[in-house]
C-alpha cells in the first residue's frame, strides 16, 4: 500500500479533503485491509467509497431530483457507470504511457549528451 508523504496536503482533484478518525474493531479492520486490498485500494479509499455508495443510496431513496437527473443521464446516454476496476485499468494504461514516454525521452536525453561528447568545437581563427 503506498502512502503520502505525512508533509503532502491532502488533496483530491485540487480539492482538500476533510480529516477525521474511526476507530474499528481488529475484525472490521482486517476485513477492510482484506477487501481494500482485492480491489487494490487503500482503506481509506474504500471507505470513501463506501460513503458515497451509501450517500447514492440514501438520495436515491428519497428521489433525489439530482440523484434522478444522474440515472437519467446514464441511461439516455447508453453508457454504464465507470467501475473502480475500469477506473484503476484505465490508470495502469495512462502509468504504462507516461512510463514510455519517460522512457523515451531518457534515451533521446542520453543520445544527445553522446553526440554532444563526440562534437569536437572548433574556434574561428582570428583575422
Amino acid at each position: 500500500m503506498t502512502s503520502l508523504p505525512e508533509n503532502a496536503p491532502a488533496r483530491r482533484a485540487g480539492k482538500k479533503l476533510h480529516q477525521t478518525t474511526l476507530r474499528f474493531s481488529d475484525e472490521l479492520w482486517k476485513s477492510l485491509e482484506d477487501e481494500a486490498a482485492d480491489t487494490g485500494v487503500s482503506v481509506a479509499q474504500y471507505v470513501r467509497e463506501a460513503a458515497q455508495a451509501r450517500l447514492a443510496y440514501a438520495a436515491a431513496r428519497r428521489g433525489d431530483a439530482q440523484f434522478e437527473a444522474a440515472l437519467a443521464e446514464v441511461v439516455e446516454g447508453g453508457s454504464a457507470p465507470v467501475t473502480a476496476g475500469e477506473a484503476r485499468r484505465h490508470a495502469d494504461d495512462v502509468i504504462e504511457s507516461s512510463s514510455a514516454l519517460w522512457a523515451q525521452s531518457r534515451q533521446a536525453r542520453a543520445h544527445s549528451q553522446e553526440l554532444r561528447s563526440k562534437l569536437v568545437y572548433k574556434r574561428p581563427a582570428k583575422r
